[in-house]
């Protein structure tokens, strides 16, 4: 136990001394920061021209002409493309019968036929009519385009009600 102990005692004093070589006098020290003022101080016309010429690394310029190659130039789509991207953005879950209108039902709303929906796609605002609604598809018209979207049948044979 008196060798861990002594060891111990010579482990701490050597740490010591050891760590007193990177320590400086007071004189040392202050030589150290008058040189330091002196550089940071220096009247270098040179370094003060750079310093003000310094641009910031992350702050860049892209040219005009080098914009308009990034960017694509958006094309214009046509009906049918229109009528492709709404009907696969609609999702009814169903179709609802009442009297002799026929509605389009989603989560919480519902679209009659022939109701008119006002679409914004690059920028630029469409008016889409539902044209027509049946058991089977609903049909969106765009100008004189018309576009038939089936409906999705749930199946009850596919549904497995034993699942927790």
């Amino acid at each position: 136990m008196k060798h861990a102990r002594y060891m111990f005692f010579v482990w701490m004093l050597v740490g010591g001394c050891l760590g007193g070589l990177a320590m400086t006098t007071p004189t040392e020290r202050k030589a150290i920061l008058e040189s330091g003022e002196a550089i940071l101080n220096a009247n270098n016309e040179v370094l003060a021209k750079q310093i003000e010429q310094a641009v910031p690394p992350f702050a860049y310029q892209i040219s005009q002409r080098q914009l308009k190659k990034r960017v694509p130039k958006q094309r214009d789509l046509t009906d049918k493309e229109i009528l492709e991207e709404v009907a696969d953005a609609l999702q009814p879950t169903g179709v609802m019968t009442k009297g002799n209108k026929k509605y389009l039902l989603f989560d919480e709303n519902e679209l009659e036929e022939g109701d008119v929906l006002k679409i914004n796609i690059q920028g630029r605002i469409y008016r889409v009519k539902v044209a027509k609604i049946d058991n089977s598809a609903y049909t969106l018209q765009l100008n004189t385009t018309t576009y038939a979207q089936p409906l999705v049948e749930l199946q009850s044979n596919k549904i497995r009600f034993d699942n927790p």
